[in-house]
């Protein structure tokens, strides 16, 4: 039975934990406010629908929230880093007003041919993550639209990784072969595998609703 066997993967992927997930890293652009290409204008945040309900329940369940996303608008120039910083400050306003605390938003600022290590898919965001806030990776989940939080995830060896398909969700499964069966509904689990996502998720509030319904 295909319910079955997808429960008892997603259970397998969850039991890496160890304990149910304490802390969920999400990208920005994409995976909580739609993706503008570069934005950096703050009256431009629009959150994604269904969005500030998903993530303000499991605030309510203890849930502890991040941000993590690479901003390569500023090193590109296009923007100067106040900019980013006035963006994330209107949505983390947005979502307050909504019962949604954000614990942090951290960031990667460089060009991508600086080769640094703070930007996804290397870990130096999640290293800073665990120096400020001692986030354990048995315990904490990764979100977002692209390939790179997926593999930014498994180098950070965290618990789970899922890519949802707002944003350039859907084109980044398409090209990786990736896709959701219809009679398995909007989520769908895989095997642990490089480069793959533990779960699809047609966007953050399906990706939640199916982790909480079975595991919280």
């Amino acid at each position: 039975m295909p319910g079955l066997r997808e429960m008892f993967k997603t259970l397998t992927a969850v039991c890496r934990m160890g304990k149910l997930f304490k802390n969920i890293l999400l990208d920005r652009d994409g995976t909580i406010i739609r993706d503008k290409h570069y934005l950096c204008d703050p009256d431009g945040v629009e959150l994604l629908p269904g969005v500030t309900v998903a993530l303000a329940r499991m605030c309510q369940r203890g849930v502890r929230l991040f941000v993590v996303s690479n901003q390569s608008g500023i090193g590109r120039r296009y923007f100067k880093e106040s900019a980013c910083i006035a963006v994330n400050a209107r949505m983390a306003s947005l979502l307050a007003a909504q019962g949604v605390e954000i614990t942090d938003s951290v960031y990667c600022r460089h060009h991508p041919d600086a080769m640094c290590h703070c930007r996804k898919p290397n870990t130096g965001l999640w290293e800073k993550l665990v120096s400020d806030y001692g986030l354990d990776p048995h315990e904490t989940i990764m979100i977002g639209d692209k390939l790179s939080d997926v593999v930014f995830a498994q180098n950070c060896d965290l618990a789970l990784s899922i890519l949802v398909l707002t944003g350039h969700g859907a084109d980044q499964a398409r090209k990786a072969g990736l896709h959701l069966h219809k009679h398995e509904g909007p989520c769908r689990v895989f095997d642990s595998a490089a480069g793959v996502p533990d779960i699809l998720a047609r966007d953050v509030p399906t990706a939640l609703h199916h982790l909480a319904s079975r595991f919280m």
